[in-house]
């Protein structure tokens, strides 16, 4: 059994809402990375819009120690021992007007949504754990949501395939046609070693 449950994704996918209903159905502790980061004092600087840098050394250490579910889109940036990943995804289209209705700058916007298109969460979770699964949150309610990551951990469902990149290739034909093929190649290539 896996000490910690880490639910991951770019904001504004559903994280913090899904990990704490995993934590009242678990009965367990439910720790928000950027909470988290704030009380234990570990931020390295804030930049001028607002943006936390964490000291990760320092997080990924006092994170190992813990246990129960763990929230942040941070979460796949490190290896945290003896963990079972989810990453929530959410098509970019949608995850626009989420991040607009939270008050997210038009840069933020864009860059969130970037790293969504391009799977970067997915990605980097995958280059750190074994166990990563997708549920694509963009037209489920949070307990539909709630239920497929049960039926995840459960070992019922192996989550969703998820794959936006063809949302770049509408953006910017020209700029981003070999950077999208690349990727796809790359999410190819980790998928099939996921699944080994």
């Amino acid at each position: 059994m896996y000490e910690k449950i880490i639910i991951t994704g770019v904001p504004g996918t559903g994280k913090t809402t899904i990990a704490n209903m995993l934590g009242e159905h678990f009965m367990t502790r439910v720790i928000h990375i950027t909470d988290y980061i704030k009380e234990n004092e570990l931020i390295e600087k804030k930049l001028r819009d607002g943006t936390i840098i964490p000291k990760m050394k320092e997080l990924r250490n006092m994170l190992n120690k813990e246990t129960g579910i763990i929230e942040g889109h941070l979460a796949c940036e490190f290896k945290l021992r003896n963990s079972f990943v989810l990453v929530l995804r959410c098509h970019p289209e949608e995850l626009k007007k989420r991040l607009k209705k939270r008050g997210y700058s038009t840069k933020k916007i864009k860059e969130n949504v970037e790293a969504e298109a391009l799977d970067y969460c997915t990605q980097m979770a995958r280059q750190n754990y074994k166990a990563v699964f997708e549920i694509d949150t963009t037209n489920k309610k949070p307990k539909e949501t709630f239920e497929k990551a049960l039926k995840i951990i459960y070992g019922t469902s192996q989550g969703d395939d998820v794959d936006f990149s063809s949302y770049l290739e509408k953006q910017s034909p020209g700029k981003t046609k070999k950077k999208v093929a690349k990727k796809k190649q790359t999410i190819k290539k980790t998928k099939k070693k996921t699944k080994k």
